[in-house]
C-alpha cells in the first residue's frame, strides 16, 4: 500500500470523510473548490507573496549599489583629490601657529591654548584690551579663514579690558 491510498483510507474513515462522502457529487465539487482555493491563498500568502516582495527589495538594492557605484567611477579622480586635500590640509597649516602669531601682532598674551580631539583649539586670554582682541579674532576669520564657533567675553573690573574664552577651527 502506498502513502495515498493510506492517506484516503484513513479520510475516508475519518468523520470528515463519512460527511464529505454524504454530499452530492456536486457539492463535493464546490468543497474540493473551496479546499484548493485556500489552500492556493495560504501558499501565495504565506509564500510566494513574501519571495516575491523580498526579491523587489534585491532588486531595488542592487540598483542603489550599481548606481552608486557607477558615481564613485564617474567621480573618482574628483574623490581622490579631496581626500588628498584634506589629509594635507591640517599638516600644511596648523591652527596654533596662526592664532599665536596674529595674537602677538595685536600684543595680545594667551593664557591657555589647547588643541581639541575635532581639530579646534580653544583659547583664553585674561584681562587684554577688548578693542585689540576684538580687532584679533576678525583678523582670524577674515584674513586666516578660521572659524570662530564658540565665544564667551567677561568685562573685568578694569575698563576697556575682558577675559575672553573661545574655540577656533
Amino acid at each position: 500500500m502506498n502513502r495515498f491510498t493510506f492517506i484516503s483510507e484513513q479520510f475516508r474513515n475519518s468523520s470528515v470523510g463519512a460527511w464529505y462522502a454524504e454530499k452530492s457529487p456536486t457539492d463535493q465539487k464546490v468543497i474540493i473548490a473551496i479546499v484548493l482555493l485556500c489552500l492556493g491563498s495560504i501558499v501565495y500568502l504565506a509564500m510566494w507573496k513574501p519571495l516575491l516582495e523580498y526579491r523587489d527589495s534585491q532588486a531595488l538594492r542592487y540598483e542603489r549599489a550599481q548606481s552608486l557605484i557607477d558615481w564613485v567611477s564617474l567621480n573618482k579622480s574628483a574623490l581622490q583629490a579631496s581626500g588628498q586635500n584634506q589629509s594635507a590640509g591640517p599638516q600644511q597649516k596648523s591652527l596654533i601657529p596662526l592664532v599665536t602669531a596674529g595674537a602677538n601682532l595685536r600684543q595680545l598674551k594667551l593664557n591657555r591654548l589647547q588643541p581639541e580631539q575635532d581639530g579646534s583649539v580653544s583659547i583664553s586670554l585674561q584681562s587684554q584690551s577688548f578693542d585689540q582682541s576684538l580687532r584679533w579674532m576678525v583678523d582670524l576669520e577674515t584674513n586666516n579663514r578660521l572659524l570662530i564657533d564658540r565665544i564667551s567675553v567677561d568685562r573685568t573690573e578694569n575698563v576697556g579690558l575682558v577675559n575672553i574664552q573661545l574655540r577656533v577651527q
